[in-house]
């Protein structure tokens, strides 16, 4: 093997990068030994002809690019390659582009090109955040000298030692595009039925002089991609049926096949689709992650320990995968994983860490009561006293009720006048004495449960929020009665009595979920909408749609208030002349009622061929809309599911983790440096602190419990396929590592990773 202690050329970038680390200060709880301690002790291990041998590092980084350095910049390099490969997932599925830059050829004394080390560049997912300082200054200064690769190329680089790469998360990219490639296959199927009734519809009645739907072969397919939608149903039926009543089985069977049998059809295609790729998806970001830990774990593990990771290089990591992360969380976590209790994480045991890394510690002491021992103890007693009413309850959902009728009343007494009835409904004494009520309401459950506890039910800050919009709207109507919109606000409010029926509350439980995906779905759609836009713009900005359309079916929609034969039809405002115009224009389009009056008038104006332009727009926001439904579907029965299978007991465990530390333990664990000073002043010699851990309520939780028999398979698989790995051409030999050992087990009734 060459030598790794080649100097590098002075040009080298690494070079600037290795002065910038070694200048950088290690003072920290990821390194226990001293700078000049570790620099003398290599010194002597090189003299001795021991070189890299005298270091304790179970696997080097690729990151050190053969440049002498001491043991703790070694560790250092060791914990940031190891964070880069968590970071590359860290969050969810997102990736995370970690740019990588590599050594100039003749830099790392010939190596060959794959094994060329890597030094990364910040990314813009944040990175920079948990690089030392002397790493971002060198990681800015130095130049890539070839094409910039992502951390699926990082992950790849770093995986011929029985990690399958980037494979997974690749799998997770391409899965993104199967529900549109279904909805594609199923357009075809629809297509196909709609061409073949043109067809047969044009033989039908073409003859018949007045029904101009079927005059041509290219109106037949125009008339019956149109009643796809129903929009000219029964219009494009009843010249037809007028000549003879048998001519309705036509229309009946086409709407049948085309709107109730393959429009489902594709619908239920779909949902099966995105069912099964939400399954896959949690599968393949499972085992990626856990190839990213296997990863990390080898540069981790020390050679006096090369199956366990110590407190210190858990810390060590720590500092670079989560920043915000304190000494005390290290050690928590480090707790939490070492469930054998051997002072040292498997591999099994380190493939927990990222469910472990979402939770966010508290000591136990701090779920007492918040008024305990203060000067609100009374007031805070007395409200949790309320609250613990056995009809307090009753006598809120009471409230909502006589505020319901109050406003129904409202209502029913207002005059013609809008501002005198909006002021009579948001502004009256009931609604001041009702708004007044919900805040004090909020306030005894408030200090009941204290704020960050109140704030954290969504139901109590929409209850909050909604009475004090009750309260700013009864402000208003009173100070400017011309806001006469400002009542609407009053019966906001009254959506709280869904929280009393079980199916209302799982409503509302799918829309929380639902959430991210619709902003996903939101922005897809406004980028469909701003394309379509443009090109509307293009081609139909110059169009005159005022009294167009002469003896056509839809010149009556057309008639501006300059014709005064007729009232103005106003439809010639759906233009394109701007790109908001042209956007409320294809919102139009998109709720398919009368669409084709549109249609039928550009074709009038600027050319038949301009159909296509809105057959096409409609058919791309059918697939768009059809994948909504499905998600929407899949996400109601995930729920339902889910709340069948937990029980709240079960869920509270999913939620919640205790552990119980001392500061002895903590030494025990090797604790010591700057982690032990600061474990020191946050646990109490001779006694034992009790923590909880609290993880959010997040969808990938909740599959965590819903696939767990499917999680055990899939980590038994995984175990077999790693005992016999394949062996790639320009796979690394393998690394002596510890047997595989059985992750599965990690995986308890909360369904940790």
């Amino acid at each position: 093997m060459a030598s790794l202690r080649s100097p590098p050329s002075p040009t080298d970038g690494y070079k600037r990068f290795s002065d910038d680390f070694a200048n950088a200060s290690i003072n920290n709880y990821g390194s226990n030994v001293s700078n000049s301690r570790a620099a003398a002790a290599a010194e002597a291990g090189a003299g001795a002809g021991g070189g890299e041998g005298s270091l304790e590092l179970g696997s080097r980084s690729s990151l050190h690019a053969g440049l002498p350095m001491t043991e703790d910049e070694h560790w250092e390099m060791n914990y940031h390659e190891a964070a880069i490969y968590l970071e590359s997932l860290a969050g969810g599925a997102q990736q995370r582009e970690v740019r990588l830059a590599p050594v100039e050829p003749g830099g790392a004394a010939g190596l060959p090109a794959r094994a060329q080390p890597l030094v990364p560049r910040p990314g813009p997912a944040g990175l920079a955040r948990a690089h030392p300082a002397g790493l971002q200054r060198g990681a800015r200064r130095a130049r890539p000298q070839a094409a910039r690769v992502g951390a699926r190329r990082h992950g790849a680089a770093g995986a011929g030692r029985g990690g399958r790469g980037a494979a997974p998360q690749a799998q997770v990219d391409r899965l993104g595009h199967h529900p549109q490639a279904q909805a594609h296959h199923a357009q075809g199927l629809l297509m196909f039925f709609v061409a073949t009734y043109s067809l047969l519809g044009y033989y039908l009645f073409s003859e018949h002089v007045d029904n101009g739907h079927f005059r041509t072969l290219s109106d037949s397919f125009v008339s019956m991609f149109v009643l796809l939608t129903t929009a000219n149903f029964p219009d494009v039926m009843m010249p037809s049926y007028a000549k003879s009543k048998w001519y309705a089985v036509f229309f009946i069977l086409y709407i049948i096949t085309v709107l109730y049998v393959l429009m489902n059809l594709m619908l239920a295609v779909v949902y099966e689709t995105f069912t099964r790729i939400e399954r896959d998806k949690c599968r393949a970001l499972l085992l990626h992650r856990r190839g990213a830990a296997r990863r990390a774990f080898r540069l981790l593990v020390s050679r006096r320990a090369p199956r366990a990771v110590r407190l210190r290089h858990f810390a060590g990591l720590l500092r670079h995968a989560a920043p915000s992360a304190r000494a005390l969380d290290a050690l928590l976590t480090f707790r939490l994983l070492n469930r054998s209790g051997s002072g040292g994480l498997s591999r099994a045991e380190f493939a927990a860490l990222y469910d472990a890394l979402a939770l966010r510690w508290a000591p136990q002491a701090a779920r007492a009561p918040w008024y305990a021992a203060g000067a609100l103890e009374p007031l805070g007693r007395a409200a949790a006293a309320a609250v613990a009413w056995p009809h307090f309850e009753r006598l809120a959902c009471a409230l909502l009720a006589a505020n319901g009728a109050a406003m129904a009343l409202r209502a029913c007494q207002a005059a013609g006048d809008a501002r005198a009835g909006a002021r009579l409904l948001g502004a009256a004494w009931d609604a001041w004495l009702f708004a007044a009520l919900a805040l004090l309401e909020a306030g005894v459950r408030a200090l009941a449960a204290g704020a960050e506890r109140y704030l954290a039910s969504g139901w109590n800050v929409f209850d909050l929020g909604a009475s004090l919009l009750a309260l700013l709207g009864a402000a208003l109507l009173s100070l400017a009665p011309e806001l006469a919109a400002a009542a609407a606000l009053r019966p906001l409010r009254l959506l709280r009595l869904y929280k009393l029926k079980k199916r209302y509350r799982d409503v509302f439980g799918t829309l929380v979920l639902l959430s991210p995906l619709m902003s996903s779905a939101g922005c897809v759609m406004l980028v469909l909408y701003y394309f379509f836009a443009i090109v509307g713009m293009e081609l139909f900005a110059g169009a005159e749609l005022r009294d167009c359309c002469a003896n056509t079916s839809v010149e009556e929609f057309y008639k501006s208030s300059r014709n005064g034969s007729a009232a103005p039809g106003y439809y010639y405002l759906n233009n394109f002349e701007n790109l908001l115009t042209s956007g409320v224009t294809l919102f139009e389009l998109t709720v398919v009622n009368n669409w084709f009056v549109l249609m039928n008038a550009y074709a009038a104006v600027v050319g038949q061929l301009s159909r296509i332009y809105f057959m096409v727009f409609y058919l791309f926001t059918m697939v768009v809309l059809t994948i909504v439904v499905a998600s929407v579907l899949e996400a109601f029965r995930f729920r339902i599911q889910y709340k069948r299978s937990t029980s709240k007991r079960d869920e509270e465990k999913l939620l919640h983790e205790e552990v119980h530390t001392s500061w002895e333990e903590a030494q025990r664990l090797g604790a010591a440096g700057a982690l032990a000073d600061e474990l020191r002043a946050q646990l109490p010699p001779g006694r034992t602190v009790s923590f909880v851990g609290t993880r959010p309520r997040t969808k990938e939780v909740l599959q965590r419990r819903m696939y767990h028999a499917d999680i055990l398979k899939w980590l038994a698989e995984d175990d077999d396929s790693e005992e016999a790995p394949p062996a790639g051409a320009g796979d690394a030999p393998p690394e002596p590592a510890a047997p595989p050992e059985p992750e599965a087990q990690q995986l308890r009734g909360g369904g940790q990773l």
